[in-house]
């Protein structure tokens, strides 16, 4: 009876950090679903579209070490909540469609309300699901259901802008009822973090202690061990092709005539349906193969492969289905590290009590990528028109992917060593 109860309180946190991990990002990545309405409803180019996401990339970076030690210190229940409710209250001021000036406040502000209390907790409070030995399977887990769990509520928000765009007329009107939609699916989110997560009592050491203790004991230590550096390089390279897959739907719209509801449909499948199975194989694969690192090797390697492909398709809008089916295969791919790449922290062999410092450290790497990679592509779009700006993209993403396997290569040669010694 107790096993059955626990297996329930565990669902229910696994269902609650789902719904928590994807909805809080929903506001600020607005841009990978409605790209073209966004940028016609605040009147911004490619650069500024790049721009908005370098700030918010700016502060999320300087969100994510302070986070880490954030989350060694309060729990879980908290930290989730403040972020949701935070996040889904400066979503409402798009309403008012903004100038850019204040996009650029608003997006920083997301930065750190989405990442400062969020990101570090969700990592911590899923690896103390279960124990070494399904590690892979529980983040493979975490990262199919914030697929899943978006997919479907993200087809609801398509809908709703589609039925409020035969009601309003224009794509930036029907835009306000998606942004009140995501909003409320926020605070939804920080309800069931606020259910699923029950209090827990603390020890006797007050919290100014125990942030002593987080601040020269666990960031110290971590500090010292070059499997994290070498983590956070991995992450960085994974994230960098995650996020610049984004300019797919833009692609599709400028290049190959899809539609603006077609790229929208497509961006959600992309970004959230193909997760679903990418993530949760590559987890049971990783528990399978005995290193987690050696299959995000692989993976890079892949993904190198499937994005020169592109350079393949022909320029003809009769093609578009060659293009999504590229597509949707390099969304697989790039799902497999994307999904586990934090269960590599338990095969370096870090405790428990130093997840946060850890996961503060190599996230503070791994997403800078935000701060540049979206003015970066956003800047040759604008400069190389036509398919040109892609090409370039294409070829950076390839590039990185190749870096990524010799950071994955060096871990695993690491961790063996390591193991051996």
């Amino acid at each position: 009876m107790e096993n059955k109860r626990t297996m329930k309180e565990t669902a229910l946190k696994m269902v609650a950090l789902w719904f928590a991990s994807s909805t809080v990002f929903e506001i600020p990545y607005l841009s990978w679903t409605f790209y073209d309405p966004m940028k016609a409803a605040f009147e911004l180019t490619n650069l500024q579209m790049g721009s908005l996401m370098t700030v918010y990339g700016v502060a999320a970076l300087a969100s994510r070490f302070p986070g880490g030690w954030l989350a060694d210190m309060l729990p879980e229940r908290i930290l989730l909540t403040i972020s949701l409710t935070i996040t889904g209250i400066l979503g409402l001021f798009l309403l008012f469609h903004p100038p850019y000036t204040m996009l650029l406040i608003i997006w920083a502000l997301m930065g750190i309300s989405a990442v400062l209390p969020m990101w570090a907790a969700i990592i911590k409070a899923t690896r103390q699901l279960g124990d070494s030995n399904v590690q892979g399977r529980l983040f493979g887990i975490l990262e199919s259901g914030r697929s899943l769990v978006p997919m479907l509520y993200c087809f609801g928000v398509i809908a709703l802008f589609n039925f409020a765009l035969t009601k309003v007329g224009t794509e930036e009107k029907a835009l306000n009822f998606g942004i009140v939609a995501l909003c409320c699916l926020m605070f939804f989110s920080a309800l069931l973090i606020w259910v699923a997560f029950k209090p827990e009592k603390r020890e006797a050491a007050s919290l100014k202690e125990q942030a002593t203790v987080v601040k020269w004991s666990e960031i110290k230590f971590v500090l010292r061990l070059p499997g994290v550096w070498l983590l956070a390089l991995i992450i960085f390279s994974s994230y960098l092709v995650y996020i610049c897959l984004s300019f797919i739907t833009p692609y599709t719209t400028e290049i190959y005539g899809a539609s603006t509801s077609t790229a929208a449909v497509l961006a959600t499948i992309r970004t959230y349906g193909i997760g679903i199975f990418g993530a949760m194989i590559a987890g049971f694969i990783a528990d399978k193969a005995g290193s987690t690192t050696k299959v995000i090797a692989i993976s890079f390697v892949l993904i190198a492969g499937l994005l020169m492909s592109f350079f393949l398709a022909p320029v003809d809008k009769g093609f578009l289905w060659l293009v999504i089916v590229l597509m949707l295969l390099v969304a697989f791919v790039v799902f497999i590290p994307r999904g586990i790449y934090f269960a590599v922290i338990d095969e370096i062999g870090i405790p428990i009590k130093y997840t946060g410092a850890a996961v503060g450290v190599a996230s503070f790497i791994g997403y800078s990528p935000d701060m540049f990679a979206y003015a970066v592509v956003g800047n040759w779009l604008d400069r190389y028109p036509g398919i040109s700006g892609f090409h370039h993209a294409f070829v950076f993403m390839a590039g990185v992917s190749l870096a990524g396997f010799v950071f994955a290569a060096m871990l695993y040669r690491h961790i063996k060593k390591k193991a051996a010694e």
